[in-house]
């Protein structure tokens, strides 16, 4: 049986701040249609949606290899409300930073779920989130996982 789900845990759990706040994970039944300016800054885990998924393939008779893709998305706060870059700049590069050190703690969890390899790549852009498209200032941080079952 695959981890997924631990995954998933495991990465909502990281705590993160900004420099001046620590968004809680939103995940499974936690996750919001749309996020408003009152909710910035927001974290969100986004197990499968468009971009994310999985590759799996076998490695011996009773073995095989899950590739799993997460994103977890941070918004720090929207566009075209009176900021811009300038407004997040500092919470934006504090966050990857900071997220860079909690991953690096949590390498010990992933491991214990049969991770045989775990990286992240972040990407400080314009998100958008929500059926409506609104766009906010954030990072993407996205997760490759192998996984052996």
């Amino acid at each position: 049986m695959s981890n997924l789900v631990n995954f998933i845990n495991t990465i909502a759990a990281l705590s993160v701040s900004d420099g001046t706040s620590t968004p809680t994970a939103l995940k499974h039944s936690t996750l919001k249609d749309a996020i408003e300016s009152a909710d910035c800054p927001a974290r969100i885990v986004l197990p499968f949606d468009e971009g994310n998924g999985a590759e799996f393939g076998f490695l011996s008779a009773s073995t095989g290899s899950v590739a799993w893709t997460i994103r977890d998305m941070y918004l720090a706060g929207p566009v075209g409300e009176n900021t811009g870059w300038r407004s997040f700049a500092l919470k934006l590069d504090t966050y990857a930073a900071n997220y860079i050190t909690a991953f690096k703690a949590a390498r010990s969890t992933f491991c214990g779920y049969n991770a045989s390899d775990v990286s992240i790549n972040l990407q400080r852009d314009v998100f958008s989130y929500g059926a409506a498209g609104k766009q906010y200032y954030g990072v993407m941080v996205t997760y490759a996982i192998e996984e052996t079952i």
